[in-house]
């Protein structure tokens, strides 16, 4: 694992570490190794965050305007888009939980 990536992962992690009540973090399902991100759910789930899964990590990038693939995306509460958002994170609590 390049050390780019680890950084990027790792400023995620703290970011959900420090921030938990106003974020929501969506994985990429197609990441390889897994290693890279497989603890980061747990994560999530410690600090009440809501998360959910897109199939790829294509869509993912293309969703955030970047022509390459992304692994995960936080995000966070904003007072532009605070009813939206609200929606969304409701949402994701109503999903069953990743098998």
């Amino acid at each position: 694992m390049s050390k780019e990536k680890s950084v990027k992962v790792q400023q995620v992690e703290d970011e959900v570490s420090y921030d938990c009540n106003s974020s929501i973090v969506v994985f990429a399902g197609d990441v390889t190794p897994i290693e890279i991100m497989c603890h980061l759910p747990a994560v999530c789930e410690e600090k009440d965050l809501p998360y959910c899964y897109i199939p790829s990590r294509k869509d993912l990038g293309t969703a955030m305007g970047v022509k390459r693939g992304s692994l995960m995306v936080l995000v966070r509460e904003h007072g532009e888009y605070k009813e939206l958002y609200d929606e969304v994170k409701e949402a994701i609590k109503e999903l069953p939980p990743p098998e």
